[in-house]
């Protein structure tokens, strides 16, 4: 479960918000009740680092190793990078043009 505190609190209470952090992995910090940051565990920054790809890079991951699964069975699949070309030009093409 995430948690909330204030930039104030944070700065107040910088130790307690640590522990806080370390059980709940996450803690939002607001500012003028927006969240401006957030802190993460340590745990939680090295899980995030592992996955070491941007969220692109991960459909792209994903949708090639269904590609090869497909194919394996016989069907045919066009390559995930053809696919994304052709989503963005339909995408742009439907796009308001801009004068």
């Amino acid at each position: 479960m995430d948690a909330l505190v204030s930039a104030t609190e944070l700065r107040v209470h910088l130790g307690e918000v640590l522990r806080r952090v370390d059980v709940e992995r996450v803690v939002t910090v607001e500012r003028g009740g927006r969240p401006r940051a957030v802190l993460l565990s340590l745990a939680e920054y090295q899980r995030l680092q592992g996955a070491g790809a941007s969220g692109a890079d991960l459909a792209l991951d994903r949708a090639r190793a269904l590609r090869q699964r497909v194919a394996a069975r016989g069907g045919l699949v066009s390559p995930p990078e053809d696919v994304l070309a052709a989503l963005r030009q339909e995408r742009d093409d439907d796009a308001p043009r801009l004068r």
